[in-house]
């Protein structure tokens, strides 16, 4: 329960800058609420697959104190490398995360056990709030359960990774299959329902909710917060450097407008990357798609097909953050395809007008497939 590896894919950005996508480095400005975790390692360890060996590795989740497992979203959590064939695994392994919208905030771990011909398996859990480990002294030792072993962690202020001489070596959940396919009205749409609201530590540009607008019976709705439930490093509702992504079929991060683009969501699992100028104020982006019930690796070669996106100021929805997104292909601007993308929910999950009365009045149009009716995802 609750154990899963993860794939890692590359993109290149910038000039010839090659970037892991699911393997997570700090960012380059942590901001307030960031901490730096190391999982050092844990004792007296039992191997559950005797057929395969034993593989033992970490899944940590953060959550307010009193949530299950398995209502806490899976990216939220984060997981170590497979150390094989020992009970006393050492993983020297740490990460940055942020937890400033997290009340009271709890570190779960789980230690499981990699089958390599059954099933991953848990064999150890333990839960202790975040402030105990901050504030100790030393690395802090925690039972697992009874006759489980035990595990020990350290989590301070950013720079615990480099004082210690630690590498950020942890992984994403894997990706999640795509979820259930559900439908709300537009009248209905508001803070956190159905896409999650954007919030801190999310750069101020990319909070909220956004309305991909003109965009006919295709996609409607789109949001950078999160977690989700997606894993693989999708709608974390944090930018990890520079950047994030986000998956159309994704778990309350896409909406679309019309049942057909939904039928894509499980044959191609279209997920974008974007990388921004400025992980703490970006103004520009650029966007890799990424078909991953294809493969893993992201399209980035620009001078084929290009996404980017500006943010610009916008006097036909004023109190909005509006970002155009621009399209090229062959190096040839294809204006024709030119919209905006329009924040019409702010971050604290009030409707922005003019903006939301305008993505209403156009999803509610005669010329929609199925006015007023937006297609989203969700998983469990």
């Amino acid at each position: 329960m609750g154990c899963g590896a993860s794939a890692t894919g590359r993109i290149t950005h910038g000039a010839g800058k090659t970037v892991s996508t699911d393997v997570e480095r700090p960012v380059e400005a942590a901001g307030e609420g960031s901490y730096e975790v190391i999982v050092w390692g844990a004792s007296g360890l039992e191997c559950s697959d005797v057929v395969g060996g034993c593989g033992q590795y970490f899944v940590v989740r953060f959550g307010s104190e009193g949530t299950p497992w398995n209502d806490i979203p899976r990216s939220a959590g984060r997981r170590g490398p497979s150390v094989q064939g020992a009970s006393e695994p050492k993983w020297d392994s740490g990460f940055l995360v942020n937890l400033l919208d997290i009340q009271d905030p709890v570190l779960n771990i789980r230690i499981c056990d990699k089958g390599i011909f059954t099933a991953d398996s848990s064999i150890g859990f333990v839960s202790t709030s975040v402030a105990s480990l901050v504030n100790a002294a030393a690395p802090v030792t925690l039972n697992l359960g009874e006759g489980e072993g035990k595990v020990t962690i350290s989590m301070g202020a950013p720079g615990l990774l480099r004082d210690n001489n630690i590498d950020n070596r942890v992984y994403f959940p894997k990706l999640a299959p795509v979820g259930a396919l559900k439908t709300v009205q537009a009248k209905d749409v508001t803070g956190g329902f159905p896409l999650r609201t954007g919030t801190a530590p999310l750069p101020l540009a990319l909070r909220g909710v956004f309305w991909l607008s003109d965009q006919k019976d295709s996609s409607a709705m789109m949001t950078f917060g999160g977690p989700s439930n997606d894993g693989g490093a999708c709608s974390t509702g944090q930018l990890m450097d520079d950047r994030c992504k986000i998956r159309c079929g994704g778990d309350r991060s896409w909406a679309e407008d019309g049942k057909a683009p939904t039928n894509n969501h499980d044959k191609l699992d279209l997920i974008y990357h974007f990388a921004f100028d400025d992980a703490s104020n970006p103004t520009k982006g650029q966007i890799y798609p990424e078909w991953a019930a294809l493969s893993s690796i992201a399209m980035s070669i620009e001078h084929l097909m290009d996404f980017e996106m500006e943010l610009i100021s916008d006097e036909a929805y004023p109190g909005s953050v509006v970002w155009r997104r621009d399209t090229a292909f062959a190096g040839m601007n294809a204006k024709s395809v030119e919209y905006m993308v329009v924040q019409i929910i702010d971050e604290s999950g009030q409707r922005i007008q003019p903006a939301f009365s305008k993505f209403l009045g156009y999803q509610e149009s005669s010329e929609r497939s199925e006015p007023g009716v937006l297609y989203y995802r969700g998983i469990q």
